[in-house]
Parts: C-alpha cells; sequence; structure tokens
C-alpha cells in the first residue's frame, strides 16, 4: 500500500482564490521543493507531498495546522515575526534558515513566499515555496572556506603575490611582495605604475605584455626590478594574463620570487671552481716557475759578492732585481693556488689589520687628495686565521681603490668634488664581520665586473699591476671561510663586501695586530762554518745543482750530486753525508719518500736533511714534509743567507 497521502483535493487551493488553481497544483506536486497553501491565519491548507520527503513528518501532521506547529520554539519565533511583516504587506521574498526534520536533523533551506490578495488587495493568503539548500550550504561554506585559506596561504607566502591591470598599475598585492619591493603600505604599491617604478628596462615590461597577450609567455622568466630604496634586484616571475569576462582590460596575476642572492651563491660556487681549477694549474707553473728562478736568484747573488766593473754590476742587480719581482709573481701565484688552506692560525684584531693598512698608505692616499673616511664597528672585532695574508687582502683592496680614485682625479677637480676611500666594519646575525671598501669612483662596466677575479685580468695600464690583486684577495678570503662580492655602478663607484667569521677574544690570548715580512728561513740564526760539512745534493734541475755546488764548495764543503732518487740511494749506500740538500718534487721518487728510505741506511744514521721545493709554504706536498719532521725546510727561491742558515746553522748530530 502506497504510504505517501493522497494527493490534496482542489479544494485546498479554494481559500486562496487564485486563478489557474488546476496549473498550481501540477507544478507543485512537479518540482522538488515543498509547496504549501497558508491561510491568513496561518494554517496550512495545503502541502504538497515532496514536504514528507524534505521533512520526514507525515502530510497530516501539517496539513491543518498552524504551518509553525512543527517548529522548535526557536524557529516558531522567528517564523511569527515573518508572518507578522507579511501580515501588515511587507515584501518578504526569500528567507534562509535552518529547521529541523523529524529524526532532529538540523538542514539549511530556503523559502521564497508569494503573498495572495483579493480584489480589494487585503491579504488573504500566502504560498510559500521550500527549497533544501544543506548542500548548496555546504558548497558555500567550503568555497568560503577555501577563499579564506587561498587568502591566507596567500597572504603567508614567502613569495609576492599580485593582480595588476594590464601588468601595469596593481589591483591587490601580499605582504611578501610589500617587502620585496621595500614599500610599507599596500596603498604605496597600488599608486605605482609597474612599467616605470619597479621594471629597471622598461622594454622588459612591454616584452612581457606582448608576450602574454600572444600565449608565448613561458612558466617561469627573469627581469630585474627596483626597491623603492632605488636597489636592484633579481626576480623570478610567474605571470598569467587573465581576460575581464565584461570586456574590460586584461588582468595580469603574477608570483615574484627574489632570486638576487641566489644569483649571487650560483655566481660564488661558480667562480670557486673556475678559481679551483685555475689555482691548480697555476701552482704547477709556479713551481714550474720556481726552479729556475731559484738558480736565476742563487746565481746573481753569488755573482754580485765579487768585484765587477759598475756596468756589470749593474747588469747583475738589474738581474736579481727582476728575478725578484717574478719571485712576487709566483708568490702571488701560490698565494692565489693555496685555496682552502689557511697556512697560519692565530687570533687577529681585525680592526687593528684596516687601521695598519690604513696607516701605511695614509701617505700615498694623501698626496693623491683621496679622503679616507673610516667607520668600524664599537666593539674590536677577532678572526682566525693569518695576520699577514689579511693584511693582503686589505692591502689589495685599498691600492685598488686609490688606483681607481687616482684614475678619476682631473675629472673631480672639473666639478670639485672629492675623492673617497671608505671602509667600514659590522656584525651580522650569524655572527660574521662584513668588511666594506667602497671608493666613489667611475665604476666598473657590467661586462667586465664578471672577470675581475680572473688571474692577470687587468683594466689598468700596463706595468701598473699585475692582475693577480683581486683573485688573491678571493683566495685568502676564502680560505678563511669568508666570501667577497662586489657592487658597483658606472659613474657611482664600486663596493667591495668581505664576510669572514668572528670568533671571541680569550682573555689570555693577545691577538696579533702588527706584522712584518716573516717570508724568512726557519728561525735559526746563521753561524761561521765550524767545519766542513759532506753534502749530498739530490735535484732533477741542473742549474740548481750547479749553483748549490759551485757556492757550498765555495764555502768549504765537500759536495756531491745526484739527479734522482735511486742516484742518491746508490750514493748513499756507500758514503756517509753530513746534510742532504734534496728537491720535493722529482720524478718516480720525490724527496719525501727518498728521505724514509735513506733514513733505514746504515750509512745515515746521523745525516740530517734539508727539503726544498718550489711549490712555496702551506702547500699539501710542504705539509707531507713538515710531518717527515726534516730538519729544515727551504722554499724557492730562497736567498743564499737562507741556504747557509739551515744547512750550516743547525747543531750537528
Amino acid at each position: 500500500m502506497d504510504a505517501r497521502p493522497s494527493r490534496p483535493t482542489p479544494a485546498a487551493f479554494d481559500a486562496i482564490g487564485a486563478p489557474g488553481r488546476d496549473l498550481s497544483r501540477l507544478l507543485a506536486e512537479t518540482i522538488e521543493a515543498s509547496v504549501a497553501a497558508i491561510d491568513r491565519n496561518g494554517t496550512v491548507t495545503y502541502a504538497s507531498s515532496y514536504f514528507e520527503e524534505l521533512f520526514g513528518f507525515p502530510l497530516a501532521l501539517f496539513v491543518g495546522k498552524h504551518f509553525t506547529s512543527l517548529m522548535t520554539t526557536k524557529e516558531r519565533a522567528i517564523a511569527m515575526m515573518l508572518l507578522d511583516k507579511m501580515t501588515t504587506g511587507e515584501r518578504f521574498p526569500i528567507a534562509t534558515w535552518l529547521l529541523r526534520r523529524a529524526d532532529g536533523t538540523a538542514i539549511w533551506v530556503e523559502t521564497r513566499v508569494t503573498i495572495i490578495r483579493d480584489s480589494d488587495a487585503a491579504v488573504t493568503g500566502y504560498i510559500t515555496v521550500t527549497r533544501d539548500m544543506s548542500e548548496r550550504r555546504l558548497a558555500q561554506q567550503m568555497l568560503a572556506r577555501t577563499r579564506a585559506n587561498y587568502d591566507a596561504l596567500v597572504r603567508r607566502a614567502v613569495y609576492g603575490v599580485y593582480r595588476a591591470e594590464r601588468n601595469q598599475r596593481m589591483l591587490d598585492a601580499n605582504p611578501a611582495m610589500l617587502e620585496l619591493l621595500g614599500y610599507d603600505t599596500r596603498e604605496e604599491l597600488m599608486a605605482l605604475d609597474l612599467s616605470v617604478d619597479v621594471y629597471a628596462d622598461a622594454s622588459d615590461h612591454e616584452w612581457l605584455v606582448r608576450t602574454a597577450q600572444n600565449g608565448e609567455l613561458e612558466d617561469w622568466v627573469e627581469v630585474t626590478w627596483r626597491r623603492r630604496d632605488g636597489e636592484l634586484i633579481d626576480v623570478r616571475l610567474s605571470l598569467r594574463m587573465v581576460e575581464d569576462e565584461d570586456g574590460g582590460p586584461p588582468v595580469f596575476e603574477g608570483i615574484a620570487e627574489d632570486v638576487t642572492e641566489r644569483h649571487r651563491r650560483d655566481e660564488r660556487l661558480r667562480r670557486s671552481e673556475r678559481m679551483a681549477s685555475l689555482g691548480h694549474m697555476l701552482a704547477g707553473v709556479a713551481h714550474e716557475l720556481n726552479n729556475p728562478l731559484a738558480a736565476i736568484s742563487g746565481f746573481s747573488q753569488l755573482l754580485l759578492r765579487g768585484s765587477w766593473p759598475d756596468d756589470d754590476r749593474k747588469a747583475l742587480e738589474t738581474i736579481g732585481r727582476e728575478a725578484r719581482r717574478a719571485e712576487r709573481v709566483v708568490r702571488d701565484l701560490l698565494t692565489f693556488a693555496r685555496q682552502g688552506t689557511v697556512t697560519r692560525s692565530e687570533l687577529v684584531d681585525l680592526h687593528g689589520v684596516i687601521r695598519h693598512i690604513v696607516d701605511t698608505q695614509r701617505y700615498a692616499l694623501d698626496t693623491r687628495g683621496v679622503r679616507v673616511l673610516l667607520t668600524l664597528a664599537d666593539e674590536p672585532v677577532y678572526v682566525q686565521g693569518d695576520t699577514g695574508r689579511l693584511e693582503q687582502v686589505m692591502l689589495n683592496l685599498v691600492v685598488n681603490a686609490r688606483q681607481a680614485l687616482e684614475a678619476m682625479r682631473g675629472e673631480r677637480a672639473m666639478v670639485q668634488a672629492s675623492l673617497e676611500l671608505q671602509i667600514s666594519t659590522t656584525i651580522d646575525d650569524d655572527d660574521f664581520v662584513v668588511i666594506r671598501v667602497s671608493d666613489n669612483g667611475a665604476g666598473i662596466s657590467p661586462s667586465l665586473l664578471g672577470r675581475i677575479w680572473d688571474p692577470f685580468f687587468t683594466t689598468k695600464e700596463e706595468g701598473v699591476g699585475t692582475g693577480l690583486g683581486l683573485s688573491v684577495v678571493h683566495s685568502i678570503v676564502t680560505e678563511h671561510g669568508g666570501v667577497v662580492d662586489v657592487h658597483s655602478e658606472l659613474g657611482r663607484g664600486t663596493e667591495f663586501m668581505v664576510r669572514i667569521p668572528t670568533v671571541g677574544a680569550p682573555d689570555n690570548v693577545v691577538p696579533v695586530t702588527v706584522t712584518g715580512d716573516e717570508a724568512t728561513a726557519p728561525g735559526l740564526e746563521q753561524t761561521p762554518i765550524g767545519r766542513a760539512l759532506d753534502i749530498l745534493i739530490v735535484d732533477d734541475e741542473a742549474a740548481i745543482i750547479s749553483f748549490l755546488t759551485r757556492f757550498l764548495t765555495s764555502r768549504g764543503h765537500a759536495v756531491v750530486s745526484a739527479s734522482d732518487g735511486m742516484h742518491a740511494l746508490r750514493i748513499a749506500e756507500q758514503f756517509t753525508f753530513d746534510v742532504v740538500v734534496c728537491d720535493l718534487h722529482m720524478p718516480e721518487m720525490d724527496g719525501v719518500e727518498l728521505i724514509r728510505r735513506m733514513r733505514m741506511l746504515p750509512t745515515c744514521t746521523v745525516t740530517r736533511y734539508v727539503l726544498s721545493s718550489g711549490d712555496g709554504a702551506g702547500s699539501p706536498m710542504m705539509g707531507r714534509a713538515e710531518a717527515l719532521s726534516v730538519d729544515g725546510l727551504l722554499a724557492k727561491p730562497y736567498t743564499i743567507d737562507q741556504l747557509v742558515s739551515v744547512v750550516e746553522g743547525m747543531p750537528a748530530h
């Protein structure tokens, strides 16, 4: 038996007095909505069969009863208020409210009310159409929640997110966009013209708009933007154009990421890799140069001890002077090649280093009209490293700035502008000291800026510099765990920024602040020759053997030579030597291995060993030599005084 109630009779609509009763009844039973006819007093005279499906109550409990009879107290109060308003003729087209089903569950419904009037315009009743709005309400809530979550996500995003009309005038932007461009309020951003105030190059803006309109824009592009303070930043941009459905101007939605620091890190990494590759090559070049330089320098020193006509003596002095000049270049090459290796570690007062370099350069700066502005952090700054090499960093940067300013001297005199060199230090949040050395010179062309770290690259006139200064700066800063960057604009000057980790200064340690030239032989005083020594010289360079043999023989020593390790071992098996002077790098058997084998020979139990190398101090091979605990080290090229000190100055066993 059909449980649904019988369809209402046409009489159910009679009280309404509306025409088209049959059609109304047909529509009421067809639509998925609860249709009810209510008389002027609020009594339900008709309810469509969908009422039971919607609310779960039998029609018999609703038809013939007051329309609020199945409502809760709260619902009834709202309904009566609405009824009063409608009774007075107030228009009430739609109400959305929460009602209860028969099982107690709550559903959101939308009720549309039509007022029925007689010929005299008096209210005779009402027609209500009530729809289930639960799914729509849920969808609206989900949409609202999604929109709120999306808005919160955009607000919290670390990327700048914005919408702009024609990618020109911003309509909206998140806080990250404010921070990225350096503005305080959204209103300031809204007032900007992106093509003029944000894009460093207006042609980039034009290209983006044109490409987006043609549908050819890639997912991500990189452009240069200008912050509020004028700083240029590299921005990775994702841009989407949305057409306005009403025919208005297109809107661009953009996501922007500041990749300036990432580019700097990538450039530093590429630079370090390039420097490491060059350093490995230059280390070999420096070693090969030091061998002939040692012979040239040694023979020139030896010959200068004799009597010569003035012209010949000047020629010999020139040979020695140019050899020393070449030695400095080779020393810089070795400094560059030793990236990542601090040869000496001590507590260094960095402010003391800066003041020392400025004092030593004061005369040269003053005579060239350069004003020095020194702004150092209030607290002392200490770093762990090599004082002499840190002084070399500051010296190279100061001299570089001085030369840049000197080139501007005539031009600045015409406009009566001063030449300024500024040096400052600050401590950042990571406990790194940031040293800034800046000048207001001509600046460096962007096309050259990426090459300034390359060895032998220089924009100076021939003979003014070797092009190794900044390469050495990069090498030394890197080996101290720091980084060095540069910012330069044509016509505005150049700024070098060095970041080095700081350390605390223990109370019982006195920081090193003043240094001198310590590239000397081991700290042994030269002593007059006490007795003639039997000396074995092992070197694969014939010129070195010739020089050492001639000089040491002139000192009264008996000298035997060998050109490789195996030859030296055969000699040592038969003879006893007081001193062995051995080259570190030799084919087949290097100096370290030779000394290990010689120490096992019964003829060499009291022999002293001196290792020489063109690698310079701090190289990995010299580290092996030091670990061998030899009696002396000679870094080629060396002076004859250093040679005498090492070979003769040590007490005999």
